[in-house]
């Protein structure tokens, strides 16, 4: 971390921040009050819809208006009350001296402006006039773009999602500020780019002084990252105390919970504990502690008397009823509620599906007549199996090929070449009718559910849509009942089935996307990248339930992501997936414990480990991989990975390596096992 001073660079006092909409206004930012210290990062941690992102923008004054408007409170930033600011006289603060990151990168980017134009907009703005190109370049060059003096005439949509990110960056730093505020500046990013974007923000930090406001509900990035953090639940902060104090004694029984639901192998064989219920509408008038519906160890003041901060040691504070009159609380008022679950012996399970050799090449067409003149290799030949009542984990950065395969699978993209087969069924032989018939076997959840339900339906007539395409429902009382029991099976309420899409909260809408692809009872689902976007507590519940439903109904599941905690709770095998090949396969545990290619060494050293009880995260050295993935157009020559591996030798350069099974099942494509 960063040398730091005593002295306050930003001073929040009792900020709240509400938005007028019918009789009662919601209170999204309710009597705020933290501070940031010249040069440390500070983090505001908690589930979406806690009112993180909006007290950053409370900060920079950029709430939304009419609705929302800054009620009362001051930030005092180096000294000045920002809130007495005109509008006029904030413009010199954003950029010049406070900056931000925001959470998506694509929808902050102006499509139309090349970068390096996006970039001199800023600098002029701020008062910077002469040798403008020369800036654009050094600080692109400063994040870590490569060739920084072509790469500024490119758009967006022609960079990499860590390059945009990186991008977002460079204008946020590009006039040096004082105080960045990072919202959420990692979400949904690989963890090798996760790990890059991180580490340069860091440098920057220790180079600079700068002071950083982290917006996350990542724990592993807090783990890893910050200074000291505040823990926010329906828009009051509930907790702060320093990192370790935190990770080693976490007081609040929301922070807990947000513990308990995190996945990972030492919790294989139980359910994933979870935080039963919702952030309650931040318009209610709240007469107690407003985690008291959702907490296990509410007692009566809790319904009925707004808790008390309470000071712990050395700054970490709480806001609960259970530390009236304590200093600390009793280990077993904590006690895990967590339920062993029934596991299945891997290898008595059937194969259901495979693939031999499968691959997608998409054409590159040219010229008047549109010919061929190159391909996008994004499959490239890939051996897999899916075993009955089995997951198989697909993993790898964005652009490895990994939603192509499942695509293709699937059939939704027919492949170039190579077999999968459904049990003894050929499916790339197959169209129209015969193809349709057999899709009631294998479904797919896709990773933005919102987008891909239909917002013109309600959810009876979305889970009804596929019945009735395959025939399964032979009477309407039948297709009510199956209805009623999809709601039931993945915790709907059976009045859901009367509301639309756009009324349910991101796990919710994720529950009715599972429930559609139950409806025809397949054997097979692709989970595409299904607990991405999604906080901790709310993918608890989805990978509870998808684990319930496969020891229930005996379904496979091949599921792509890059949440490596996901796959060391859900999957019994794991692909890594690198350039449109599989370069490492076998027994989660064999892959997990003891990678043996470099390029699954480094996303598993990539990963923060958090331990709760004696350390915030693991002291392995991470492998931080140089550069961004290879175009899938020109693969390098001999292993794709070469151009990135830190032990590559020169036989890695002239041929690909030969598949070198370990221990029966274990199979790995790396010269360094030929030795």
């Amino acid at each position: 971390m960063a040398d730091k001073s005593s002295a306050n660079l930003l001073s929040v006092k009792e900020l709240s921040t509400w938005f007028e909409a019918g009789e009662s206004p919601f209170r999204v930012v309710d009597k705020v009050s933290f501070d940031i210290r010249n040069g440390e990062t500070f983090a505001l941690l908690g589930e979406s819809g806690c009112g993180k992102s909006m007290t950053a923008l409370s900060l920079m004054q950029l709430v939304p208006s009419p609705a929302g408007r800054i009620v009362a409170g001051s930030v005092l930033f180096q000294d000045q009350d920002l809130l007495q600011y005109s509008e006029q006289k904030m413009r010199h603060v954003r950029g010049q001296r406070m900056a931000m990151i925001f959470q998506e990168p694509m929808t902050s980017l102006n499509p139309v402006m090349t970068i390096g134009e996006q970039i001199v907009e800023v600098l002029r703005l701020n008062g910077k006039q002469k040798k403008i190109q020369a800036e654009v370049i050094r600080t692109l060059a400063a994040v870590g773009i490569p060739d920084p003096s072509r790469r500024l005439n490119d758009y967006p949509h022609q960079l990499s999602g860590g390059m945009k990110q990186r991008v977002m960056i460079a204008i946020a730093l590009a006039a040096k500020p004082d105080l960045l505020i990072a919202d959420e500046p990692t979400t949904a990013l690989d963890v090798t780019i996760q790990a890059q974007v991180l580490d340069l923000l860091k440098d920057i930090q220790q180079r600079t002084g700068m002071a950083i406001l982290l917006i996350t509900h990542d724990l592993g990035i807090v783990a890893d990252r910050v200074d000291r953090l505040a823990v926010m639940y329906a828009g009051q902060i509930i907790e702060q105390a320093t990192r370790q104090q935190f990770f080693s004694a976490s007081a609040h029984p929301y922070s807990r919970k947000l513990f308990a639901a995190l996945p990972g192998m030492h919790k294989r064989d139980t359910q994933l504990e979870t935080i039963h219920g919702n952030v309650p509408p931040l318009n209610t008038e709240f007469k107690g502690c407003r985690f008291a519906d959702r907490c296990e160890q509410a007692h009566a003041p809790c319904e009925n008397e707004i808790p008390d901060w309470h000071s712990l040691a050395n700054g970490h504070r709480v806001r609960c009823h259970l530390y009236i009159n304590r200093v600390a609380v009793d280990e077993r008022v904590f006690v895990s509620t967590a339920k062993p679950i029934m596991t299945k012996n891997r290898t008595a399970q059937a194969v259901v599906m495979q693939a031999r050799d499968l691959k997608v090449h998409f054409p590159i067409r040219k010229g008047l007549f549109k010919r061929i003149v190159g391909h996008v290799y994004a499959v490239d030949g890939i051996d897999l199996k899916l075993r009955q009542g089995q997951t198989l984990a697909l993993v790898g950065e964005s652009g490895c090929g990994k939603t192509t395969a499942g695509k293709a699978l699937l059939q939704l993209i027919r492949p170039s070449a190579g077999s999968v087969q459904l049990e003894e069924q050929e499916l790339t032989s197959l169209k129209g009718k015969p193809l349709r018939r057999l899709r009631a076997h294998f479904q797919i959840i896709f990773q933005d559910p919102f987008s891909s339900l239909n917002p013109r339906m309600m959810v009876g007539e979305i889970l009804q849509e596929g019945m009735r395409a395959q025939h399964i429902a032979s009477s309407q009382q039948q297709g009510q009942a199956m209805i009623d029991s999809l709601l039931q099976q993945v915790g709907m309420p059976l009045d859901a089935q009367y509301r639309y899409p756009h009324e349910f909260s991101g796990g919710q809408r994720q529950r009715i996307s599972i429930a559609r692809a139950l409806a025809v009872r397949p054997d097979v689902i692709v989970c595409d990248e299904p607990t991405s976007a999604l906080d901790v507590s709310v993918q608890a519940q989805t990978l509870n339930l998808l684990k319930k439903l496969q020891l229930e109904l005996g379904i496979s599941y091949l599921f792509i992501t890059h949440n490596i905690s996901v796959v060391e709770y859900l999957a019994h095998e794991i692909a890594v997936m690198y350039l449109g090949r599989i370069v490492e396969k076998g027994p989660a545990e064999k892959v997990l414990l003891s990678p043996r290619h470099p390029y699954t060494e480094a996303l598993l050293s990539a990963v923060p480990i958090i331990e709760n009880k004696s350390k915030a995260f693991s002291p392995r050295e991470a492998i931080r991989l140089e550069g961004e993935l290879p175009s899938p157009i020109y693969p390098p020559q001999g292993c794709h990975f070469h151009p990135r591996c830190p032990q590559v030798m020169d036989q890695c350069r002239q041929t690909y390596p030969p598949v070198s099974i370990l221990d029966g099942e274990h199979e790995v494509r790396c010269h360094l096992l030929t030795k």
